[in-house]
């Protein structure tokens, strides 16, 4: 494991940074902070982070939170075809019971608080990893990982689609 993981002031500053996201902090905090946090965590470790370079790293490491949001986001559906695959071995049952548990888990879901307040951080954190890049031509790939899912929830994100 790596020591940035164990040493408590670094999980303090993320703990903060994370805090500051769900507050819908739109201010200039929420950059000090992972700023901050980004500049411990590499102390910690024994190097330092230029600021062009801390400017992408930011970005990069909000993406990765993004797709692990995501990632949270569609475990139930793939919990659902796990436990269809296995129960069922016929392929009618098995594409009745898919549709009937994914129906049943998504008017579920669509109640839990939980869910809800992790799809907002899941956007949130998407428009962050786009607003912090410096150069959003340097990474295509938040196209796919922060652009698509804003646009999909009708949120407009100043991003070109080149």
């Amino acid at each position: 494991m790596p020591s940035t993981l164990k040493n408590p002031q670094v999980a303090k500053l993320a703990e903060q940074a994370i805090n500051l996201l769900l507050a819908k902090t739109t201010d200039k905090r929420l950059e000090r902070a992972l700023n901050l946090l980004i500049d411990a965590a590499a102390k910690n470790e024994g190097g330092s982070l230029g600021g062009s370079l801390r400017g992408h790293f930011l970005c990069e490491l909000l993406k990765q939170a993004a797709i692990s949001i995501q990632a949270l986001l569609a475990a139930p559906g793939a919990a659902v075809d796990a436990i269809v695959d296995q129960l069922t071995t016929h392929w009618l049952p098995q594409a009745v019971m898919r549709v009937a548990l994914k129906s049943l888990l998504n008017a579920a879901i669509t109640t839990c608080p939980g869910v809800t307040a992790l799809t907002t951080l899941h956007l949130q954190v998407a428009f962050a990893a786009i607003a912090l890049c410096p150069k959003t031509d340097q990474h295509p790939s938040l196209n796919t990982t922060c652009a698509a899912p804003l646009t999909k929830a009708g949120i407009s994100h100043g991003l070109d689609s080149n």
